[in-house]
């Protein structure tokens, strides 16, 4: 069984699971999660008020996020997710806004998501910059703008999110706030394919019916060239 030490008891609870979260997957549910300080040394239950690490904090919030039975777990990871955000971290941050954005221990609340999302994309945190991107679209939270909306959208594509991936890809072949383009979709669909994205293939044969043999290849070769960036 996992432990967490925490300055509130430990709790089990039931997996949460939502696309943009930072620390998901690295397996702080096999073993200990210790709280500890900014010099890394282990801090007992009285100091874990002070100073301490954000990115441990945020990997204990998101233990009990997953685990949360209730709204007042959910309220305990939010709190330690705010602690972590202000201090900065941009993955705190992420998080943060992405439960403002879904409600989870807080009010739904789409100026605050906007907000942290914007301060984690500002980081170079590549889920939030997805995330602030598709919320300037839809002006949700924020001001609409399509073309700062798309510009953190092709921003978070270039470092090889697959979801911005996706998205832009999407965006071309419908021409959706950018010029219709088959053969740029299809370069975004198969680098999104190749990042593990589900829904790429499905993508991929619509725009296969408007492309010629040639044009196909030029695109594989195109994505099969490209190389992520790294911002963060």
């Amino acid at each position: 069984m996992c432990a967490l030490i925490v300055f509130f008891p430990p709790i089990l609870f039931q997996t949460a699971s939502a696309c943009g979260w930072w620390g998901d997957g690295e397996g702080d549910d096999e073993g200990e999660v210790i709280l500890v300080g900014k010099d890394g040394k282990p801090l007992a239950a009285e100091d874990a008020r002070s100073e301490v690490d954000p990115a441990q904090l945020t990997r204990i919030a998101n233990a009990l996020r997953r685990r949360a039975k209730n709204s007042i777990d959910l309220l305990e990871a939010a709190q330690l997710y705010r602690r972590a955000a202000e201090t900065g971290f941009a993955p705190a941050q992420n998080n943060l806004a992405a439960m403002y954005e879904k409600g989870m221990g807080v009010p739904v609340n789409l100026l605050e998501a906007a907000h942290w999302y914007q301060s984690a994309a500002e980081a170079g945190f590549v889920q939030a910059q997805h995330s602030f991107g598709e919320m300037l679209l839809d002006g949700r939270g924020v001001a609409k703008d399509t073309l700062v909306g798309t510009s953190w959208v092709r921003r978070a594509a270039n470092q090889g999110h697959k979801s911005a991936c996706i998205h832009l890809g999407r965006m071309y072949w419908n021409g959706i706030n950018v010029p219709r383009d088959p053969l740029n979709a299809l370069v975004w669909a198969i680098r999104a394919e190749a990042l593990g994205e589900s829904q790429a293939p499905r993508l991929k044969k619509q725009i296969h019916s408007a492309l010629s043999a040639e044009e196909i290849e030029l695109a594989n070769k195109t994505a099969h060239e490209w190389q992520p960036e790294r911002e963060y």
